[in-house]
């Protein structure tokens, strides 16, 4: 059986309209930058701040992420994440700093980082999990 193709992101989100834009904030740490999703107009769909994971130098945290309200819930989000692992070739963790809705998207992208992180993203993640369990949507 043939291994599955990997997913340009890059590429993906270039499809939809949109590009990636890095910004260093300094030459010795190329990692510790913004990254923002333009739009093929240079309006700014979203931004993700990212700095070196104190748990785990092969990776990333994710500082600061937003996505403007009217790109919200199209999958925008989980593109640029990959879009963003790709160009660093680290992986993404979240902050230890989640609004729920930070909470909901790392739940859906991947809980185990979730709770690597923060015994205080624990005990909110379980609170959400327990109301989608329970048939209520969360979100």
């Amino acid at each position: 059986m043939a291994a599955k193709a990997a997913i340009d992101f890059v590429a993906k989100l270039a499809e939809k309209g949109f590009r990636v834009v890095r910004n260093q904030f300094n030459d010795d740490e190329p990692d510790v930058a913004e990254f923002v999703l333009l739009t093929k107009n240079d309006d700014q769909a979203g931004r993700i701040t990212t700095d070196v994971a104190e748990t785990d130098g092969n990776a990333l945290n994710s500082l600061d992420t937003e996505i403007a309200p009217s790109f919200r819930r199209q999958g925008l989000a989980s593109d640029f994440y990959s879009a963003v692992e790709e160009i660093t070739g680290k992986k993404l963790k979240p902050s230890p700093f989640l609004s729920e809705d930070g909470v909901r998207f790392w739940i859906s992208r991947n809980r185990a980082y979730l709770e690597d992180t923060h015994c205080v993203i624990i005990a909110c993640t379980k609170r959400l999990s327990n109301k989608v369990s329970k048939g209520r949507r969360a979100y």
